[in-house]
């Protein structure tokens, strides 16, 4: 039998008594992780924040939206009507920075300014920025900057996931450590309440000192003492577990006294695939969302450069209207002549002589590009050392597991011929005590160690960002 599976079989009859003794529940490790992933309060603030990151999306390409208008303007004085002038129309922007726009008006009355023309007239238009604005504006800017954000709040969700999952994991580690070092303990203080009840029998039978059952009961309230400190430890331990239970309506769960963890873990975690070199650190990094935080923030600062590059050029509008009078649709019935008869057409143009704004304000946005780019390669080293350390800790812990059950079963040995030397009248309770201390003590490390391993694990797993 090999050291691994002594140790199996030891943690299987403890929960074996355990469970005879009363009906205890176990709460495995992934049904725990899945509990906090869907309810735990941080998470679902993540979940808003997407929403809200939805919304801000909708409200950029509201820009987009046709509108509609209606204006009246009238004027009676004196018995006179100075004018009445009724509008409505409408304005289509599009993606490429082209406005389309229609209306009718249908001015009246005796002192109209000369330009305006009476009855009903109506038209149709295009507004074209053909310099500045033309490629790209603030509109368009806003809503690509906008669908970052969306998938930037998608991305920081994954972060948050990473770090409450691996805390949470350590913490129920923590609580297994607790939960098994107490039961450690609480089966040597049991071999040693029968090795006192044996030695006070002896002694009232003559074949032992007081002595004896002295030196017998100081490690018996020793273990008492350490057991009661272990108690505290796991109810601390279970408190934390505890803290990240939450249900669908957002209330707090607290941890039922009769719940321990999985204690098949103590022999599972040494199997686990994540103990090894790591390949495709590379491909790791592709798809980490640390580095997809970089990659998003250098995107949404690359929509700033464009935009302010677009500050370079100068500003020419050309808007031009079709006009009729009467109903619109009698335009198609004539052959039609833009710039013959019957148009409305304007040019607008607009350049700073000395465009510093510009230039200060592009050579800004580069320089945050580039200070992004360095600290995503940073980043890139130090998630990549991150695992490739994660992977020399898993290993060297499973090595230092190995050598110390070895140790532990050793100490077992020497701790059972001991205190079999003792029945039979060949050794002292102090060399029995201190072998089975020594037990106590390798069990506890091995346990230590494995915790460890688990720890690291959960550490390993945030580095890779495996929780999803």
């Amino acid at each position: 039998m090999t050291n691994i599976d002594r140790v199996w079989v030891t943690i299987k009859l403890t929960v074996f008594v355990l469970y005879s003794a009363s009906a205890q529940e176990i709460l495995p490790l992934e049904e725990f992780l899945a509990q906090v992933r869907s309810n735990h309060p941080v998470l679902r603030i993540a979940g808003l924040n997407i929403e809200m990151a939805g919304a801000n999306r909708l409200e950029a390409g509201g820009a987009f939206d046709p509108t509609v208008y209606a204006d009246l303007d009238q004027k009676t004085f004196d018995g006179k009507n100075y004018y009445t002038k009724p509008e409505i129309g409408f304005v289509l922007p599009t993606w490429f920075g082209i406005e389309l726009y229609g209306g009718a008006s249908n001015y009246r009355g005796s002192f109209l300014n000369e330009e305006e023309t009476t009855g009903l007239v109506t038209y149709g238009g295009i507004k074209l920025p053909l310099l500045k604005d033309l490629y790209f504006d603030k509109r368009r800017a806003a809503l690509q900057k906008a669908k970052v954000g969306e998938r930037q709040s998608e991305n920081e969700r994954l972060l948050v996931l990473n770090d409450i999952m691996m805390e949470a994991e350590q913490f129920y580690w923590q609580w297994l450590q607790a939960y098994q070092d107490n039961e450690i303990i609480r089966q040597q203080l049991i071999a040693t309440r029968d090795r006192m009840d044996f030695l006070r029998a002896s002694f009232e039978g003559g074949d032992r000192s007081v002595m004896d059952t002295i030196e017998a009961s100081t490690q018996l309230l020793g273990l008492e003492q350490l057991l009661l400190s272990t108690q505290l430890s796991q109810i601390e331990a279970m408190l934390n577990v505890s803290t990240f239970l939450w249900d669908s309506d957002g209330e707090p769960l607290f941890i039922a006294e009769n719940t321990i963890p999985d204690t098949n873990l103590l022999y599972t975690i040494r199997i686990s695939p994540l103990i090894g070199r790591t390949e495709g650190i590379a491909q790791v990094l592709d798809n980490h969302p640390k580095i997809n935080a970089f990659n998003l923030k250098e995107e949404s600062l690359e929509i700033d450069r464009r935009l302010k590059f677009q500050s370079f050029m100068p500003k020419l509008d050309l808007k031009y209207n079709v006009l009729q009078k009467g109903q619109f649709s009698n335009v198609f019935r004539e052959q039609l002549d833009l710039f013959g008869d019957n148009y409305k057409y304007g040019l607008s143009f607009s350049m700073p002589l000395i465009n510093r704004t510009a230039l200060g304000s592009y050579t800004g946005a580069r320089l945050k590009i580039s200070a992004i780019q360095l600290e995503r390669d940073n980043n890139e080293v130090l998630i990549s050392n991150k695992i490739r350390y994660y992977d020399a800790e898993m290993q060297n812990l499973l090595q230092q597991i190995q050598v110390m059950e070895t140790a532990l079963d050793r100490n077992r040995q020497l701790a059972e011929a001991e205190s079999l030397k003792l029945r039979i009248g060949e050794s002292t309770v102090f060399l029995t005590n201190s072998r089975e201390m020594k037990l106590l003590e390798s069990s506890r490390k091995v346990l230590e160690l494995t915790t460890k391993l688990g720890k690291s694990s959960a550490k390993k797993k945030n580095a890779l960002a495996a929780y999803r």
